[in-house]
């Protein structure tokens, strides 16, 4: 075998191994979202519950105050985390597009 198909052979081997792995990427992205998207839906009913529930915790007039700012600030850093974990989302499918890109050429 001469060295030039030798060379034309490992190539086509390794865009092989490239597209196989890009393929199992995207799997694995799949997963990922699916999780995701679980996990906020989650923290949503949790949430949820929590500030149905605040209403009827029996607490001195002092905490009571204290106890429904805290679960604003709560509130308001999980709906921040919410953007950034789908901008984090977004940024992840155009990178795992660009890869698969690269590698079918």
């Amino acid at each position: 075998m001469s060295e030039r198909s030798f060379n034309a052979e490992e190539a086509k081997s390794k865009k092989k191994e490239k597209k196989e792995h890009a393929e199992l990427s995207d799997r694995d992205l799949e997963r990922l979202m699916e999780k995701s998207k679980e996990l906020e839906k989650w923290g949503r009913e949790t949430l949820e519950k929590l500030s149905g529930m605040i209403d009827s915790i029996e607490l001195d007039d002092e905490y009571k105050p204290l106890l429904k700012e805290t679960f604003e600030k709560l509130k308001s850093m999980s709906m921040s985390l919410d953007g950034s974990a789908q901008e984090n989302s977004d940024n992840i499918q155009k990178s795992a597009k660009d890869q698969k890109n690269n590698s079918s050429s």
